[in-house]
Formats: C-alpha cells, structure tokens, sequence
C-alpha cells in the first residue's frame, strides 16, 4: 500500500527544482537558486527511486509480474522524470563546481516536471489501457491533464527562450576539457536524456498501435 504514496510523493517532489529553475529565470537571478534547490533534487530523486524500487519488489513478490522489470508503459512513466531529475542532478553540480551546463541544467529540471505531467496525462486518460499491465481506465481528466501540461509549458518555453536570445543566462566562451570531470557528468546526462527519449518514444508507439 505504501508504493503509489511514495511515487506521488517523489513526483510532487519533483515540483519544487522545476519552480526553482522557473523563479530564476522569471527574476533573472541565475545564481542563488542553485545552493537552495540541490537538496530538494536530492530528496526528490531518492523518494522516487524508492517508489519505483517499492514498485519492483511489489511487482515480482505480490502479483507474479514474472520479474522486478516489465518494461511497461506505466513503469516507463515513473523511470523517465527519474532518469531525468538524476541528470538535471549532474548538471548542476557541473555547474556549481564550473559554472558550465547551466542552459541544460533549466532544461532537465522543467523537464522532468512536465514529463511527470506527461506521465498523469498517460496513466489517467484510458489510453494505456490496453498496452499496460497496469489497470487504467479513462478518468475523464484528459482535457484538465492537457491544459496543465500547456500551462506550465508554453511560459516556460517562452522564458527560457527570451532569457536564451537575451543572452543573460550565464556561461563560458570556451569549451570544457574533454578530462575533466563536468565534461563527463554532462556526457552522462546526455546519456540519460537519450534514454528517456527512447523510453517514451517506445510508450507513445505502445499506446496508439
């Protein structure tokens, strides 16, 4: 009974950076955000990963799944935002230590929120009801769901666009060293991020074959 409470604990979790990362932008200040939203990442990263861990070990003990991992939709919808925090993790703390990655560190942080929106949208509107194990049938939530998603990601589209061409978002002329240690933590987010595509590119075909 613990496991969906401790998934929506870790999603709403993921509320707080993603705010962060939207105040910043909003009030221009691109500094301060970063020592106040690293441990509520942190903290929403492990709430999380505990759900999901929650949900392998309920999946493979109580309801013969055949293993801990099924690859389903439903499973994917809670993997993707935490591969994601877990690379927004990365990229700030490349960041903190060299002042490079901050553009992906915005980008990974709203993103994960709305992928987590995404995520509701897919499990409450019916449409994996018949490419998931997992039991959903249709709330009549889809056109709330879609105007949330659309709420929270036209404005900040738009601010982090603006803030882009207005060059005010700090960053470094030069490239980083191909040794040193936040060039690789930016390759692994990327790493990351190529996952959660190819996750949810996955999802999208399984739900509307």
């Amino acid at each position: 009974m613990i496991h969906p409470p401790t998934l929506f604990l870790g999603f709403a979790a993921c509320t707080v950076p993603a705010a962060f990362a939207i105040a910043s932008l909003w009030v221009r200040e691109y500094k301060t955000w970063v020592k106040a939203v690293l441990p509520w990442s942190l903290f929403a990263l492990m709430i999380l990963g505990t759900g999901i861990l929650m949900g392998g070990a309920w999946a493979y003990e109580a309801l013969s799944f055949g293993g801990f991992w099924a690859w389903d939709p439903v499973e994917n919808a809670s993997l993707v935002p935490w591969l994601l925090l877990a690379a927004a993790i990365h990229v700030l703390m490349a960041y903190k230590h060299s002042g490079y990655s901050l553009h992906a560190t915005y980008i990974f942080f709203i993103g994960c929120f709305l992928l987590i929106l995404y995520s509701s949208f897919l499990t409450k509107s019916g449409i994996l009801g018949d490419a998931s194990v997992h039991s959903f049938t249709d709330l009549g939530m889809s056109g709330q769901l879609i105007a949330c998603i659309v709420v929270f990601l036209v404005p900040s589209v738009i601010l982090l666009t603006l803030r882009i061409k207005q060059n005010e978002i700090p960053s470094k002329p030069e490239e980083e060293k191909l040794s040193s240690r936040e060039f690789w933590l930016f390759i692994g987010s990327l790493i990351f991020c190529f996952f959660c595509i190819a996750y949810y590119c996955d999802d999208i075909l399984s739900s509307y074959q």
